[in-house]
């Protein structure tokens, strides 16, 4: 008997060191700034149940859409500041912290999906993740498509290269973008994404760029008459988190958090590609034109911009060897 109870007290204590060791639960605050009827947005949303679903509940996720706490660049400094855990960056905004993530957004450097797979699986995309790490205290987790951008313009008509003299477009206030519109001959006016619309409207831009999901998502038909379809650059949305947040945490915590992000990124990436051809379809249903302009003459122009950005950062030649050597 008294060989039975030291068993059961035994294997009561154990049960009961399991329990004390087993990770607190934790909570990410996952802000974004996209509009609720983007893909990115739905993202989100996926990545919540995913893992609180593979965590059973041991991470719970409480989400902040549409810029509830901030514009884009405000969201990256909470989440570098640890004040928010998770956000959306993206190339334009992290080449402010990191200036070599600009070899992201150079003008016409990826040539279609396939290509920037094999970039988002490279070196190259793992050592730019690492300088992010090392000079901000922010991991990049995945990396999902925003889409290749075109241009749009309230009332001009683009359709060479000479019609973009002195035409106002608002810019991202990043490196490529600016480089890029001075380079075709326009003048480009840095604003923060949720003034655009209203910038557009009232007339102080006479244009801006963006991907096609944006277009469609913020119905800039309203405000915008042509769409030039330039394919100019391609954006990788990044959801990025804080990096003690992240060592923080147990590995099965953290292996939880990558499988579901990898999940969302992979529904988010088809979802993008399959629907390219919808969104145009969508903006000639809502009255807009879409000018199909000559793009080598843009390529051309745009080669400026790679020899800047080679003056500017002593290892851009690494960066773009890496990514024209697996076109």
């Amino acid at each position: 008997m008294k060989k039975l109870v030291s068993t059961l007290l035994a294997a009561l204590l154990i049960a009961s060191f399991a329990v004390g060791a087993q990770a607190a639960p934790v909570t990410i605050r996952y802000a974004d700034f996209h509009a609720v009827t983007t893909v990115h947005w739905e993202g989100v949303q996926k990545f919540e149940q995913l893992v609180e679903e593979k965590s059973g509940g041991q991470i719970q996720v409480e989400t902040y859409p549409a810029g509830q706490l901030g514009a884009q660049a405000e969201l990256i400094e909470s989440v570098k500041n640890g004040t928010i855990q998770m956000t959306y960056g993206n190339s334009p905004m992290l080449s402010n912290y990191v200036p070599e993530f600009a070899v992201m957004d150079l003008p016409y450097i990826f040539s279609d999906y396939d290509h920037i797979k094999k970039v988002f699986a490279s070196d190259t995309a793992a050592q730019l993740n690492q300088k992010l790490v090392d000079t901000t205290g922010m991991r990049i987790l995945t990396w999902v498509h925003s889409g290749f951008r075109d241009m749009l313009t309230k009332d001009k008509a683009i359709n060479s290269l000479a019609d973009f003299k002195g035409v106002k477009f608002r810019s991202p206030e990043a490196f490529a973008y600016v480089s890029m519109f001075e380079a075709l001959g326009a003048s480009p006016t840095p604003l923060p994404w949720n003034e655009v619309y209203e910038a557009v409207r009232t007339g102080i831009v006479d244009g801006l760029e963006t991907t096609v999901e944006a277009i469609v998502s913020n119905s800039f038909w309203e405000v915008c008459k042509y769409v030039i379809v330039s394919n100019h650059i391609y954006t990788a949305e990044t959801p990025i988190i804080n990096e003690a947040f992240w060592q923080g945490l147990t590995d099965e915590q953290r292996g939880w958090i990558q499988e579901s992000i990898d999940e969302v990124a992979d529904w988010q990436n088809q979802k993008i590609e399959q629907n390219q051809d919808g969104f145009y379809q969508t903006m000639k249903d809502n009255g807009m034109t879409l000018i199909y302009i000559d793009r080598q003459p843009l390529i051309d122009a745009c080669s400026v911009v790679w020899d800047k950005f080679i003056q500017k950062n002593p290892d851009a030649q690494t960066y773009i060897d890496g990514i024209n050597t697996l076109r």
